[in-house]
């Protein structure tokens, strides 16, 4: 990636994490603090994201966009998760990960991209913030994260996008149709 493409990102991505830094002061973490409604359509969604994965192998997991790590609370009970990595842009959230889960099995660390090989990536809701970002620099984008996720990823990757019609001035969404065909390709 040249140095004008993480410029351009990051001057992005600096507007989404100040979003969540301050979801994150208000309301803790909880979903209100990642943006979420509640947390029975969180865990719901995850369950559908996870619902590919074989519960009785083990599981070796990065999460994309992993606020304060409410992914682990799901997977930890349903699954013999072995490795779970939490990334997420907002340092906040890191941090509240960190505060928040203490076990040999998980980590997190501040960064757009999974950083570490895994079975399975996972980014439930990460790409639908974008805090007001040029349409075409947030595909591409969710198009870098996406192929990180997919070199990094031994078995599969799961994430979910809005629909166009739900889209306002920080949360996108775009044609499902556009993106069935990207991850064909």
């Amino acid at each position: 990636m040249d140095n004008e493409t993480i410029e351009t990102y990051n001057r992005a991505l600096t507007r989404v994490a100040e979003v969540y830094h301050c979801t994150l002061a208000e309301y803790g973490p909880t979903t209100s603090g990642v943006a979420w409604g509640d947390t029975e359509g969180q865990f719901r969604k995850f369950e559908i994201l996870a619902s590919g994965i074989n519960r009785e192998a083990p599981l070796l997991l990065n999460d994309v966009g992993c606020g304060y790590g409410a992914l682990f609370d799901f997977l930890a009970p349903n699954f013999d998760l072995v490795g779970y990595c939490g990334t997420d842009i907002c340092e906040a959230m890191v941090e509240a990960g960190l505060a928040r889960i203490n076990d040999p099995r998980a980590r997190f660390v501040q960064s757009a991209m999974p950083i570490t090989p895994a079975d399975w990536s996972i980014a439930s809701g990460t790409f639908n913030m974008s805090a007001g970002a040029d349409d075409e620099v947030w595909r591409r984008l969710v198009e870098d994260v996406l192929r990180s996720m997919v070199r990094l990823s031994g078995t599969g990757i799961a994430f979910n996008l809005l629909r166009p019609e739900y889209r306002d001035d920080f949360l996108w969404g775009d044609a499902p149709e556009r993106w069935v065909r990207f991850c064909q390709d």
